[in-house]
């Protein structure tokens, strides 16, 4: 039985894919510099809020939209206007995706991502393609293990990682205790 190494999530998520030449060499995985290095720390945390439901709301909102303000202006200056986004999933370990076209085991891949955790970052990574199944119609279902990761990149997608599995399990939460789900807090089942 397989035991996975790192903690993965799904997720969708801007990428461009190249295939390196087999005589590559010295490929190091980096942080693109740019905006989206800034520090955009929160200003206040959630635990601050917690009296004014109403207000925490209201901010988290406010949030979210200039967030996606500062994510459309950083991939422009990235580069990654015009380019799809896949489905994935992804661990600190690698990336499993779809994709239309079939890439061979062995094969060396370059991943530009924009990752949507904060502080947002752009990532450069190299990948080993470790396993292609073919999928009907679909496309190809590629796995790619990093390979030369630094630990300031292996630290972003950790930091990303952690950040959308809170928020799912926060949203799992909100819908759980939802009034409009029946099950709020305190009552009881008949």
């Amino acid at each position: 039985m397989e035991k996975r190494q790192f903690f993965r999530v799904n997720d969708v998520i801007p990428l461009i894919l190249q295939k390196m030449p087999p005589s590559t060499s010295a490929l190091k995985a980096r942080i693109i510099p740019g905006l989206l290095q800034s520090s955009f720390e929160p200003v206040l945390a959630e635990d601050d809020l917690q009296s004014d439901p109403h207000l925490l709301r209201m901010l988290t909102a406010i949030d979210a939209k200039l967030n996606l303000i500062l994510a459309r202006l950083s991939a422009q200056d990235s580069g990654l206007t015009n380019v799809e986004n896949y489905q994935v999933n992804l661990s600190e370990g690698g990336i499993c995706l779809t994709l239309p076209d079939a890439y061979a085991v062995g094969d060396i891949l370059e991943i530009k991502m924009m990752l949507s955790s904060i502080p947002y970052s752009v990532l450069l990574v190299y990948g080993l393609v470790e396993r292609v199944q073919k999928l009907t119609e679909e496309g190809f279902e590629v796995a790619v293990t990093f390979i030369e990761m630094e630990d300031d990149v292996r630290e972003a997608l950790s930091r990303h990682i952690l950040q959308r599995q809170r928020g799912m399990l926060r949203n799992q939460l909100e819908y759980l205790y939802s009034p409009d789900n029946g099950e709020g807090k305190g009552e009881n089942a008949s």
